[in-house]
């Protein structure tokens, strides 16, 4: 059963990522400094109030605070990312091409336009 569980989890979701994907959000802190694409599922779309910049958080495989990447979206751009949009994302296989940073422990990709971000499935 556990080995079933941990191929549900781990594996299945990233069947197909391979062509358009160089890494996935797992994966992502192997990459710091790079320009690459990351996949992986989009688990949870957040505004935070009262941060400086009034980010956006894209965070994949995980929600937050276990989250092992998350894409950012700053408030300056983020008019060109319809929240309603973002959050028709949420549960699909996304793809976001960038240079991975690391931020407090953690890799992220900083996106100023929609077309860093695909979905793979619809």
């Amino acid at each position: 059963m556990k080995h079933i569980l941990i191929l549900f989890l781990f594996v299945i979701p990233f069947i197909g990522f391979s062509q358009d994907c160089d890494v996935t959000a797992f994966e992502a802190h192997e990459v710091i400094e790079q320009e690459v694409t990351v996949c992986g599922v989009l688990m949870q779309v957040a505004s935070p109030k009262g941060i400086k910049g009034n980010p956006t958080y894209l965070n994949l495989g995980m929600r937050y605070p276990d989250h092992p990447f998350s894409v950012v979206i700053w408030g300056s751009d983020f008019m060109k990312f319809p929240m309603e949009l973002l959050k028709s994302y949420e549960g699909k296989q996304i793809a976001v091409t960038g240079v991975v940073a690391e931020y407090r422990g953690k890799p992220q990709i900083v996106v100023k336009e929609p077309g860093q971000i695909r979905v793979l499935e619809e």
